[in-house]
Order: C-alpha cells, then structure tokens, then sequence
C-alpha cells in the first residue's frame, strides 16, 4: 500500500469517528506514536492539523467545518471524498506504524538517490556529500527511536 493511501486510510478513520471522547483519544494516541501533521504530506497535513483543531475545541469534523478550519486549501469535496472511499475496519495503530514506517524508508530512499547521484557525477563534492548523508542517516536513526 503507499503511503498517501496509508495517510487517507488513517485520516478516514478519523473522519468516521462518532464519539467526541474516542475521537480525542484516538488524536492522543496517534501523537504518542509519532504521528503529527509532519508525517503527513501536503494537504493531508493541513486536513490533520484542522481535525485536532476541531477535536481540542469540542467539535466533529464535519467536512464544511475543515474546509472553513483550512482556509479552503482542503475542499470539503476532498474531505467527503476521503471519508466515503477510505473507511476500513483496519486497527488505527496498525495504521499508524505502517505510516510511520513509510516515513522512515523515504526518508532512506532519498539519502540512497543522493548516495546515487554523488557517486554517478564525477564533480561532486564527494566529503560534503558524505556529511549530508550521515546528518540524514542521524535524522532516520532519531526517527526511528
């Protein structure tokens, strides 16, 4: 599964969510693990940050409410969109490691393509790009602490 249908599926579950008090409980877990706006790309961040906006001042996410919460940037077409074709049965945690784990290994993929790059340019700065490479591997090893 790719990572933004891991991202969809979480925020779906969210979405569906009834109960004001297992929605918030849901939003605490998901930040014990790691999960932030920051794990998410691009819009799937903005439509993360206005749920637990919403959630922390008592309301549903109802999709007029986000798009009004995001400014417009997320439509509540998207959001209806979302909701309808990514509700699962499947654990949130499961959810959530998957994604977190999607995280970790772009992150890889992207210090493998820089490795990749260097080597294949013969006037690449080979010692600058070795440190770039070891801040991004010490990044991955955080990330995965």
């Amino acid at each position: 599964m790719s990572r933004l249908a891991l991202e969809r599926e979480l925020l779906a579950q969210l979405l569906a969510e009834t109960n004001h008090e297992l929605l918030r409980r849901r939003l605490r877990g998901l930040r014990i693990v790691g999960i932030d706006a920051g794990t998410f790309s691009a819009e799937n961040a903005r439509l993360f940050t206005a749920i637990v906006a919403l959630a922390g001042r008592g309301d549903f996410p109802e999709d007029a409410d986000l798009e009004r919460e995001t400014r417009g940037r997320v439509t509540a077409d998207y959001v209806c969109w979302l909701r309808t074709a990514y509700t699962t049965e499947r654990s949130l945690y499961a959810l959530a490691l998957r994604l977190l784990d999607a995280d970790r290994r772009s992150l890889l993929e992207s210090v493998g393509a820089v490795a990749r790059n260097a080597a294949r340019d013969p006037a690449a700065d080979v010692d600058r790009t070795i440190g770039i490479l070891v801040a991004h591997l010490r990044r991955a090893r955080r990330a995965a602490a």
